[in-house]
């Protein structure tokens, strides 16, 4: 059985971690994250997925499961590094718009997980940790914090000491985007990830990639690659659409699926 639950609201997926009692992260936690993710990104009925902790468990995400590293060696963590790498990677090319919630105390990996997310939001009363260094063990959080405008030295502050550090002070830091009371949290989540689900499949999957792919590149060179995509969408009908919506002070209808838009797949 998964440690995901899904819930679909319209053509929203919110997915939340059920691991009592704080949801830490086992290895099968990981297969499992891959093995969600895998089936939101090719079920056409999702537009937007949110990550969130179930709202039975005391934490968002408690950070590693501690009792599996009792066992590890040199080779053996190495092994299990393999496992964490894939589905982190498979978090930060999720080809949806996918919205981090924090719902609670957030730690270790948990953090590094909401790095990966697009747009992150959190309960006024969580908090965060970055333990690995009091573990004995590294905390690699630096670049994926680093991207999102987190200054480095309060990233290694963070890490060095491995204080708990409240939501305020990580909004402030620019690594919480939106902060919420806990009861307005999810509703609030839901609300942005309706508003992004009404746009059309085609330019949200577009743009989305178009985010993963920027990554790597020289801002020149994104925006270069920015061009591609954006013909691709414009021989759609559905582009056709938004615009004459737009001139027509309308809400755009757009198709579920543009034929016209076939040549994207070639190109994907």
């Amino acid at each position: 059985m998964s440690f995901y639950n899904v819930e679909m609201d319209g053509s929203v997926a919110i997915m939340r971690l059920e691991r009592p009692p704080v949801n830490a992260l086992a290895k099968q936690v990981y297969i499992d994250l891959m093995d969600t993710l895998k089936t939101l990104e090719d079920d056409d009925n999702v537009r937007v997925v949110i990550m969130t902790g179930s709202p039975k468990v005391k934490a968002m995400i408690g950070g590693a499961d501690l009792n599996e590293f009792m066992e590890l060696d040199y080779d053996s963590r190495l092994k299990r590094f393999e496992t964490v790498d894939e589905a982190f990677d498979k978090l930060e090319k999720f080809t949806k718009p996918l919205l981090g919630v924090a719902n609670g105390p957030t730690v270790g990996a948990g953090v590094a997980m909401l790095s990966l997310c697009d747009i992150r939001l959190a309960s006024d009363t969580a908090t965060f940790l970055i333990p690995e260094i009091d573990r004995g063990v590294m905390a690699a959080h630096l670049p994926m914090m680093k991207k999102l405008g987190v200054p480095s030295g309060i990233i290694k502050e963070w890490i060095f000491t491995c204080r708990r550090f409240n939501v305020y002070e990580a909004h402030y830091h620019k690594f919480i985007d939106y902060v919420y009371p806990p009861d307005d949290l999810l509703p609030n989540a839901l609300r942005l990830a309706q508003k992004i689900a009404a746009k059309s499949k085609d330019a949200l999957r577009f743009q989305k990639l178009y985010f993963i792919e920027s990554e790597q590149l020289s801002w020149s060179d994104a925006y270069k690659k920015s061009h591609e995509y954006s013909a691709i969408l414009t021989s759609g009908t559905n582009s056709k659409e938004g615009i004459s919506a737009f001139l027509h002070k309308r809400i755009p209808n757009y198709k579920e699926s543009d034929g016209a838009i076939k040549k994207a797949t070639d190109v994907i």
